[in-house]
């Protein structure tokens, strides 16, 4: 009874809401993307029944992106059993990063194939997006060149953790805008590259609705 209860309830909020799209956002990790993306829908105003945050490959074994498309497809269709499919999402983004993972291309190419699912990756890790918010730069970074530069940027900044609500989201909140256009004019050819400003984008277009 309670199932159902939830279920009506959900349903009149998406209603409720109807002009506005529903997006989820998965990650692959459950701290640096995570915490951002919580921060600015928090920060946006935007109701977390319109944009949702969750998290995949917590297991070892499921931690690759090869196992990515799976398990965002597990979590869609578990959502559209329980919310029906008319409630389910008109936009997916899937956050990983290329870092050592073997298999990141084909992935890539894999969902060049999906009609809902959008590639939302890093190269060569998440933090190339947050250091676009202080620098113009195309140039081939390593994670660990990347974090030097991100240490000189955002006061206190520790990857393992991070806390972006409390600590963080104040020195990125006014250079979103800023991190967009940089993002969106290096060539996905480049060794270091974010997709990352396509939720960053639909974000902000949904909290103006």
């Amino acid at each position: 009874m309670a199932k159902d209860r939830k279920k009506v309830t959900f349903a009149r909020v998406k209603n409720a809401l109807k002009p506005k799209d529903r997006i989820l956002i998965v990650c692959e990790d459950s701290k640096r993307s995570v915490e951002y993306f919580l921060a600015f829908i928090e920060d946006l105003g935007i109701n977390k029944t319109i944009a949702t945050v969750k998290i995949i490959g917590q297991k070892p074994s499921r931690n690759k992106p090869e196992t990515i498309l799976e398990d965002v497809n597990n979590v869609i269709s578990k959502d559209m059993s329980r919310y029906g499919k008319e409630n389910c999402y008109d936009r997916v983004y899937c956050v990983f990063d290329k870092d050592k993972h073997p298999c990141f291309d084909k992935v890539r190419e894999t969902l060049k194939m999906e009609d809902r699912i959008i590639d939302s990756s890093s190269s060569p890790c998440f933090e190339f997006w947050l250091l676009l918010h202080f620098k113009n730069t195309s140039k081939s970074l390593s994670s660990k060149e990347i974090l030097k530069e991100l240490k000189k940027q955002i006061k206190n900044y520790i990857k393992q953790k991070s806390s972006y609500k409390k600590l963080y989201f104040d020195q990125l909140r006014d250079k979103t805008d800023t991190a967009i256009n940089n993002a969106k004019n290096i060539k996905e050819t480049n060794c270091s590259y974010t997709n990352v400003y396509l939720i960053a984008r639909d974000l902000l277009k949904l909290s103006k609705m």
